[in-house]
């Protein structure tokens, strides 16, 4: 049994990722249910709209370029991160893939697969952000610690009165160094 064009289609729009056909035009001619769900865009069979349309201003250049020159190969492929406008006029991440597929009689395009990313993006962001702030906090205790000891002698004892750690401070005013003090509280 040689499978039917409806057999194709049902199979791209209950697959997991985005699929999009897009001409060499960057006009787009075929999105999966998947895509529809991402963009909450609908296309009907007879209009065509302009992928440009749907790109964050700032990765627009990047984009119209690539359509204008394409830099891959027939069947290559290029991966990438943007981000596309919903109809709810929020932009979402989308990371992917392009395929040239312009030497294809019947496709004369592109075919993009992705996936919206947009979760992942916001998580990544907020743990950049708690990473640069522990590091401020880190530059900051650093800070006191310096302070604490060039300005007071510091001793810390475990509950059996054993010493575990002395400043610098310490040992300058004992006239002790670091490893004969903790030698001699074994």
């Amino acid at each position: 049994m040689k499978p039917s064009k409806n057999i194709y289609l049902s199979l791209l729009d209950h697959c997991a990722e985005a699929i999009i056909l897009i001409d060499a035009k960057g006009n787009l001619k075929y999105q999966n249910l998947t895509a529809r769900a991402i963009s909450g865009i609908e296309l009907n069979e007879q209009e065509s709209k302009a992928v440009f349309d749907f790109v964050h201003p700032e990765d627009l250049e990047e984009v119209r370029s690539f359509f204008m020159n394409p830099t891959i190969e027939p069947e290559g492929h290029k991966k990438k991160e943007i981000r596309i406008l919903h109809c709810d006029n929020v932009y979402r991440w989308a990371e992917g893939t392009i395929t040239n597929m312009l030497d294809h009689k019947e496709l004369n395009g592109f075919i993009a697969s992705f996936r919206d990313v947009t979760d992942k993006r916001q998580v990544e962001d907020e743990s950049a952000a708690l990473l640069k702030e522990l590091e401020q906090s880190f530059a900051e205790t650093s800070d006191y610690k310096y302070a604490l000891d060039a300005s007071s002698v510091i001793t810390v004892v475990d509950v059996y009165g054993r010493i575990k750690y002395v400043n610098d401070n310490f040992c300058t005013l004992s006239q002790f160094t670091r490893e004969d003090v903790m030698a001699a509280t074994r």
